[in-house]
């Protein structure tokens, strides 16, 4: 963390057991009043079973990036949540790490950090041995199209979670910034979600989103229905559990990126995107407590 440590607030979590840090600013601007412990979902009794959702991260931190704030909404508890990580070797660490660790080293802490958040938030988590899209690559570059066989590698894996697991919901990244796993996913997903008959919706891919010239998600696979779900309540907390992931990026730049990208006038807000010839439940929409947009 290159801030100054007396400009970091906590939140605490597991019991009081854990605390993590909030960059002090962002802490003032979304305000304390989501540091409150997590809720639980209180009307389980009107699903049973509990309807499953899937959320796909092509790396470790993804999910957290991108849907952590619905994933601790008291709606989203009402649902088991699977979280599934489809990259699972990798030599990609913020440089105070990757400097002293090779790529099995580098590989094994991104999966206990995954761990960790997984545990933060009480999913359930599915870990893919997947190469990371620099090391299948000569080039070492992950914007670009995608290989041959790259894409059975990872269908062939989001197939058998989502028949293992029979998801209600599958989450997916939108494929905005085009990196090659990430669009590999949505790819996978449009295709396993028909099959199992599941509703698809694909999140904002951060931090590529939040970039100035990909904030739009009209130029990936125009017309589109866009969602928003209000993440007010679990703002601060979402940043928090961010430093699960302390091998990946610096976490005070992270935040405020995060942080002010979900700003929606007085609002915070993730959103989601589904094609408009896709239909989505209505009673997905409203478990969730989804609004669209447009």
């Amino acid at each position: 963390m290159r801030s100054n440590p007396q400009k970091w607030k906590y939140v605490s979590a597991g019991g009081g057991q854990q605390r993590f840090p909030v960059v002090a600013d962002i802490w003032s601007l979304v305000g304390t009043h989501s540091s409150e412990p997590d809720q639980i979902c209180q009307s389980t009794s009107h699903f049973t079973p509990k309807p499953k959702m899937l959320v796909l991260s092509p790396h470790a931190d993804d999910a957290a990036l991108c849907v952590g704030g619905l994933l601790l909404l008291p709606a989203a508890r009402c649902w088991e949540q699977h979280i599934g990580t489809i990259v699972g070797i990798s030599d990609y660490a913020v440089e105070s790490h990757s400097a002293r660790m090779n790529v099995e080293e580098v590989s094994a802490a991104r999966r206990c950090e995954d761990r960790l958040y997984a545990q933060l938030i009480g999913a359930r988590l599915h870990q893919g041995k997947i190469l990371d899209a620099p090391l299948r690559c000569r080039t070492r570059s992950p914007f670009r199209a995608p290989m041959k066989g790259e894409y059975h590698r990872f269908e062939e894996l989001v197939e058998r979670w989502a028949q293992e697991i029979n998801p209600r919901l599958i989450l997916a990244p939108a494929g905005i910034g085009g990196h090659v796993d990430h669009c590999l996913t949505r790819s996978v997903a449009e295709v396993v979600a028909t099959r199992q008959d599941s509703d698809l919706l694909l999140y904002e891919d951060l931090p590529y989103a939040a970039m100035p010239d990909q904030r739009s998600f009209r130029d990936l696979n125009p017309p589109i229905v866009q969602w928003e779900i209000a993440t007010d309540a679990t703002l601060l907390r979402k940043i928090a559990y961010l430093g699960a992931y302390v091998s990946q990026f610096d976490l005070a730049s992270m935040q405020r990126l995060i942080a002010l990208h979900s700003q929606d006038g007085a609002d915070h807000v993730e959103r989601l995107y589904v094609r408009e010839d896709i239909n989505v439940n209505r009673d997905t929409a409203d478990l969730l407590g989804l609004i669209r947009r447009r």
